[in-house]
Parts: C-alpha cells; structure tokens; sequence
C-alpha cells in the first residue's frame, strides 16, 4: 500500500471503529467470515496555527510542531476527550483576547482546525 495514500499503518480489513469512552475505541475487523474487535487508545487531537493558543492550558497535553511551512503549524493531543474539548475553550478564550471580532465555535476559527468525531480521529492517527 502507498503510505502517502494510506499512511503508515499497515492494517487492513478495519470494518468498523466505535467510541467505547473517552480514551478507547472498539476496531472491528474481518478475517475470512470472522469478525473480530480489538480495543485501542485514542489520543484526541486538533491542529493550531500558532502555539500561543494553547499556552497556559492546565491539563496534560502534547505539543508538536510539524515541519513544513504550512498554515497550520502544531498538533495539539490529549489522554481524553474532555481535556480536548477544555483546550478547546482555553485556545477560543486566547483567540478572542486577541482579536475584536468574538469567535464562540471552534467552527467559525481558522486558527484551530478540528475533526470532532472520535472514530474519524482514530482512523486519521
């Protein structure tokens, strides 16, 4: 498989992924006519154009700044979803701090970029 169509992980027969908590996934796949489910971390993420955003947020959180020249520079990724959606809020608070027109939805921000679904999360990592 071409790693630049379908990244590094190279498993295959993935049939279905199901949020069990705030940290897991259920991964259904097919062997033959089995299908068979593993439970797997997730670490919820975002994407941000400039690390200030995020300075200052309480939690337990991983920063990493990812090469290249595009406009956003930082993956931001957490142990939970709630933490997630907690740095959320912090970096629309810095957003709003900075600038005159007030953003209430990380939708309406272009400074963070955000696929909220767990499983879409889990199947891009």
């Amino acid at each position: 498989m071409n790693p630049l169509l379908f990244g590094r992980n190279s498993e295959q027969n993935i049939v279905a992924v199901h949020t069990l908590d705030e940290s897991t996934v259920r991964v259904y796949k097919r062997s033959g006519s089995m299908i068979s489910f593993t439970d797997e971390e997730i670490f919820p993420f975002f994407h941000l154009s400039e690390s200030r955003f995020i300075s200052g947020f309480s939690k337990t959180f991983w920063l990493k700044q990812l090469e290249g020249s595009n406009f956003y520079q930082y993956i931001c990724a957490f142990q939970r979803v709630h933490d997630m959606w907690d740095a959320v809020r912090h970096v629309l608070e810095k957003i709003n701090e900075s600038q005159e027109r007030r953003i209430d939805s990380y939708a309406d921000a272009e400074q963070i970029f955000l696929r909220p679904d767990t499983n879409t999360q889990f199947l891009m990592q």
